[in-house]
């Protein structure tokens, strides 16, 4: 099923097409900006603005102190602010897969999108 979006024919998947069957097309299918919201709100989850300040400013001093100088607490902290920032990897790699597809998928917020 083709629709017209912004100006652009796209080519409906099955999903959106069965939307449309179900009489939701008059919802404004999901853009861009809807993608960095949920990216925002899946990283805001796991790692609070504050948490990510944190975590910069001991990387800084960790960094300026040297690997070999670090105690073993040190380290540990910095493998679990590693875990940390490879999650916020994965979702803006999500996010930035969900966006690169045409048109947007409406079930873009399902779990099954994201790490």
């Amino acid at each position: 099923m083709k629709a017209l979006i912004n100006g652009i024919q796209v080519t409906l998947n099955k999903k959106q097409q069965e939307d449309v069957e179900k009489g939701w097309a008059n919802q404004p299918l999901p853009v861009e900006s809807d993608v960095k919201r949920e990216a925002a709100r899946r990283i805001l989850e796991i790692a609070p603005e504050w948490k990510q300040r944190n975590l910069l400013a001991q990387a800084v001093k960790l960094t300026a102190k040297g690997r070999s100088n670090w105690t073993e607490d040190e380290l540990a902290a910095w493998e679990a602010g590693e875990v940390i920032w490879s999650t916020v990897t994965a979702i803006r790699e999500a996010s930035d897969k969900i966006k690169r597809m045409s048109p947007i998928p409406t079930d873009f917020q399902e779990d099954k999108r994201w790490p």
